[in-house]
């Protein structure tokens, strides 16, 4: 594994679509794992995936809100704290 990388999932989706039409609400899951103490490093990706999730997305049927940021959690995942891994949840609403 890289020294630092980016993991996608898991994602809870939840449909809303009516008679009206499609909707669905996506809870999405974006971890940053560091190993080797580039926790520093972490962050600063951590803050560049947030920022670009900040933007409407135009997908070719659908459009994405911007992603509302609910939460986020960081941790040490080894025995020796050199590897660290910060989770980031986001809600995403995905319409046509």
């Amino acid at each position: 594994m890289p020294a630092l990388y980016v993991a996608l999932g898991p994602e809870e989706v939840e449909d809303l679509s009516t008679h009206e039409g499609a909707l669905t609400i996506h809870e999405v899951k974006i971890s940053v794992i560091a190993t080797g103490g580039g926790f520093g490093s972490a962050k600063t990706i951590t803050t560049a995936i947030t920022e670009a999730l900040a933007a409407p997305l135009t997908l070719p049927s659908f459009t994405a809100s911007p992603a509302q940021f609910l939460r986020a959690s960081a941790k040490g995942t080894s025995a020796s704290g050199a590897e660290r891994r910060i989770d980031l949840f986001f809600r995403i609403r995905i319409e046509p």
